[in-house]
This record gives structure tokens, C-alpha cells and sequence, in this order.
């Protein structure tokens, strides 16, 4: 004869294992599917190992009833009551997270149309300076062909360069917090191809820049153009063409992200 068995209290936020109740004398008759025994058995009892499904800091108490369980009538409602209480909690919790999901989304394309359009501000902006730095360059070559045909000139370079380039904070922070994975597939698609195409132009914003510091290179030291060898002028006109052909590149690049923001018209 079984003895009587008492209904653990556990808690899921601090480790479980599963316990088979047995009777007081430790006999094999403890596996017999006594109402009690199958009751006490479906609660897990707390090991002192750190658990949860969820991650640390939720936890999930279920209290056995107050009185004994002798038959199965009483057993099938306490587990009836178990299940409900758990598919409550559970379903509360999705809500919850569901919540989260979709202020997580909002907030990332909050972010991102304002990143766009403050990139599309700062690109047109960036196209002008291309345009007056190209007039530049062109004025820098005259000048250089005048010194290398013993021309008399006083003007000196005037050669420069002006780059603002796009950002790309909200679409960074989108993509490490999972708020892209939340998106529709073609707005995310849309999103990548916007800023994959802004990554382009700006890596090629740094080689324009580059060819740019490239011209003045023999004027280091503050040396005059009077001062230079006809083989450093030829250096210099050689790099002024290039950097012309950097920036009609950069140019094209940039003539091609405002098609995809036209495309996009404010939203992928």
C-alpha cells in the first residue's frame, strides 16, 4: 500500500529535473500510476541548476492544490488547471512579445526614412561640389600646361575638394537589433539595395579624395611651381587627369543612387 505524497512547489526560473514521486519505504511499487504518484511526477522540482527556456530573470511557479489528490477525477483537474494556467501565461507572453516586435519595427523605419532622406539632402549637395571641383581641375591643367610651355605665371593651384557623404546609423542599428528580419522580404531587400549602393559611392568618394591629394603631391615643402622639374609638372598634369576620371566615375555612381532613390520614392 502506497502512503500518502506530498505536491512539490517549483519554480522554472532556477533549474528543474523531473521527479518521480515514491512511497515512504522506497519500493518499486512507486512507479505504479497512482493518481498521486502521476501527479507528483508531472511537477519538476528545483536542483539548484541555473534553467530557463526564456533566458535568466523569468520564472514560472505552479503550486500543487491545498488538499490531497485520491482520485483521478481530482488529478485530471488540477492538470486541467495546470495547462490552462500555463497556455494563459504563455499566450500573454507572445503578446507581449509580439508588441515588442512591431515597436522595434516601427522605430527602425522611423529611423531609416529620416536617414534617407537627410542621404538624398546630402547627396544632391555632394553633386554640386563635384561640378565646381571639376572646374577646378580643369583651371589646374590649363595652369600646369602654361608652366610646362615656360609660360610666366603667378596663379598657383587651386585644386581642392569638397565630400559630405551618407550615412548609414539607422540602417546599422536595424540590422544588429533583428529589426530587419522583422521587415516584408521586398522591403528589406529594398532597404539593402539603397544602402549597398551608398557604400559604393562613399568607398568611391575616398579614392576621388585620394587622387585629389595626389596632384599637390611635388608642391610638398613649400615648393612653387617655378621650382618644379618638367618631369614633376607632367606628374602633376598625369594625376590631375586622373583624379578628373575618379571623379567622372564618382559622378555616374552618384547619377545611379538618385535613379534607386527616385525608384524608391521614400519607401523600398
Amino acid at each position: 500500500m502506497v502512503g500518502s505524497i506530498a505536491i512539490l512547489s517549483v519554480s522554472r526560473g532556477a533549474g528543474e529535473r523531473l521527479a518521480i514521486a515514491r512511497p515512504p519505504d522506497d519500493r518499486c511499487e512507486a512507479y505504479h500510476l497512482y493518481p498521486q504518484q502521476l501527479c507528483a511526477a508531472l511537477l519538476p522540482v528545483n536542483c539548484g541548476q541555473p534553467f530557463s527556456p526564456h533566458g535568466a530573470g523569468r520564472s514560472m511557479d505552479v503550486h500543487a492544490p491545498h488538499e490531497p489528490i485520491h482520485t483521478w477525477k481530482d488529478f485530471l483537474l488540477h492538470l486541467a488547471t495546470i495547462t490552462i494556467g500555463l497556455l494563459i501565461a504563455l499566450g500573454l507572453e507572445g503578446l507581449v512579445e509580439a508588441a515588442h516586435h512591431r515597436h522595434l519595427l516601427h522605430q527602425a523605419e522611423t529611423n531609416l526614412r529620416a536617414e534617407m532622406t537627410d542621404n538624398r539632402q546630402k547627396l544632391a549637395d555632394d553633386e554640386k561640389l563635384l561640378d565646381r571641383n571639376e572646374q577646378r581641375i580643369e583651371s589646374d591643367l590649363g595652369l600646369l600646361s602654361a608652366v610646362k610651355a615656360h609660360q610666366p605665371t603667378s596663379v598657383q593651384l587651386i585644386s581642392g575638394w569638397g565630400w559630405d557623404g551618407m550615412g548609414s546609423a539607422a540602417w546599422n542599428t536595424a540590422r544588429d537589433t533583428g529589426a530587419i528580419a522583422l521587415m516584408p522580404y521586398e522591403y528589406a531587400q529594398g532597404y539593402f539595395v539603397i544602402y549597398g549602393q551608398q557604400g559604393v559611392v562613399n568607398d568611391q568618394a575616398i579614392n576621388y579624395e585620394r587622387s585629389i591629394y595626389k596632384i599637390t603631391e611635388p608642391l610638398k615643402g613649400g615648393r612653387k611651381l617655378a621650382d618644379l622639374q618638367p618631369a614633376e609638372i607632367d606628374t602633376m598634369i598625369s594625376n590631375s587627369q586622373q583624379a578628373l576620371i575618379e571623379l567622372d566615375y564618382l559622378r555616374d555612381l552618384c547619377h545611379s543612387l538618385d535613379l534607386i532613390y527616385d525608384h524608391a520614392n521614400g519607401k523600398p
